[in-house]
């Protein structure tokens, strides 16, 4: 099992999308870590918390929410 947090994040920029994600980093360093170039504002933090199977809670909600997924072709 590979214990992680399980994180929400939002985007001013990108309203009403939401990247749903899993990372053993403090979600405040993963969401600082997607703030790039290409992205004109910070994302916010809406949930997270730390679980036992991350990878695996991440894959069913992302199956759960797959009829919303703006592209198929991206995370």
């Amino acid at each position: 099992m590979t214990k992680g947090y399980i994180y929400i994040l939002s985007n001013v920029s990108m309203p009403e999308l939401y990247k749903i994600g899993w990372s053993r980093k403090d979600p405040k360093i993963r969401s600082s870590e997607l703030y790039t170039t290409g992205v004109p504002t910070p994302f916010e933090i809406e949930y997270q918390k730390l679980v036992n199977d991350a990878p695996f809670i991440e894959n069913k909600i992302h199956k759960l929410l797959n009829e919303y997924r703006v592209s198929n072709e991206r995370e």
